[in-house]
């Protein structure tokens, strides 16, 4: 197991890598949190989760990612959920 605190995403997150279910599979959790201010006295919640896959059916020079991602912006703000796949290759 991994924990990286202050992830690409937020300076006030966590990304956690699951340990492995097989050598092929390696399950993901994130969850981010940043207040972003609107203006001199007021800021605007930001929150998201996510949590997905990571698949290496070749081996470690392949890897396909699948997440879903629910965000959660203002107070009390209004939530918008999606999905996203992405492959990799090392050549």
């Amino acid at each position: 197991m991994a924990l990286v605190i202050g992830t690409s995403g937020s300076i006030l997150g966590y990304r956690r890598h699951l340990a492995s279910v097989r050598p092929w599979l390696q399950p993901v959790l994130k969850y981010e949190w940043f207040n972003r201010a609107t203006g001199p006295l007021d800021a605007q919640k930001n929150r998201a989760w996510t949590a997905g896959v990571n698949l290496f059916p070749w081996g470690k020079a392949t890897r396909f990612t699948l997440e879903y991602l629910s965000r959660k912006v203002g107070q009390p703000g209004v939530r918008k959920s999606l999905a996203l796949a992405q492959a990799q290759v090392i050549f």
